[in-house]
C-alpha cells in the first residue's frame, strides 16, 4: 500500500488507510503512522526533502531492505496479499484513489474476444 500512495495521502482520515486499519483491527493513525515510518526511510522522499517520521524500528528497516532487495517477488507477493485482504478476485488490480480509497479494477479479458454464433432467425 505504501507504494501506491502519495505521501499527502498518508494519514488516518484516508479512507483506504480506514479501510486496511479496520482489516488489521488496529486504528486509522497506527496505520498511517506505520505507512510515515516507513516514509522516513524511502531515499527518494529524502531527495525531496520530505523525512517521514523518526520513529521507525530496526524491524520496519529490514521489510525496507528485503522488500526492495527482492523487488519482482516482493511486489508479485504483497499485490496477492492485499488482494485478499480486500477479498478482490485473482484478476483485480486494487488501486488507491484519493478520493475513493481502495479501488478493484478488473482486469480485461485477455485472449480472443471474437465468438462465432449460429443463430436461427
Amino acid at each position: 500500500m505504501y507504494h501506491k500512495m502519495r505521501f499527502g495521502q498518508m494519514h488516518e482520515r484516508n479512507s483506504a488507510i480506514i479501510t486496511l486499519a479496520k482489516r488489521f483491527d488496529r486504528t486509522p493513525g497506527s496505520v498511517a503512522m506505520k505507512l510515515c515510518n516507513l516514509a522516513s526511510l524511502d531515499p527518494v522522499l529524502k531527495l525531496h526533502g520530505i523525512k517521514g517520521l523518526s520513529g521507525a524500528s530496526k524491524l520496519d528497516e529490514i521489510v525496507w531492505t528485503e522488500f526492495h532487495a527482492y523487488l519482482d517477488e516482493a511486489v508479485h507477493t504483497s499485490e496477492e496479499a492485499h488482494r485478499s485482504l480486500v477479498k478482490a478476485s485473482e484478476d483485480a488490480e486494487v488501486q488507491i484513489q484519493s478520493k475513493k480509497g481502495i479501488c478493484l479494477v478488473e482486469a480485461p479479458p485477455t485472449g480472443s474476444t471474437d465468438v462465432i454464433m449460429n443463430v436461427k432467425a
